[in-house]
């Protein structure tokens, strides 16, 4: 939780990656307060950034999504943070 807002939720549209096979990563953010400062979600593979995007809220609930292919095999560990 940072600030009153919290990723509650990450997902991946398949429990299977295969190398050069996008997979779609989803996160639901929420927003339990009234804190307007800017937040970035941050995503990572195994540990390094693939990517960071802004959130934006339109209600309490902000759903981020990103579309990713593997370049190797193997077991994958994906991480979502804010800040």
């Amino acid at each position: 939780v940072l600030g009153n807002v919290a990723l509650i939720n990450l997902q991946t549209s398949s429990p299977y990656a295969l190398i050069g096979q996008p997979i779609r990563l989803q996160a639901t953010i929420q927003k339990f307060g009234d804190d307007p400062s800017p937040r970035t979600l941050t995503w990572r593979m195994d540990g390094r950034q693939i990517a960071a995007q802004p959130v934006e809220f339109t209600g309490p609930v902000s759903e981020m999504s990103l579309n990713y292919t593997p370049a190797t095999s193997g077991d994958l560990r994906i991480e979502a943070s804010l800040t």
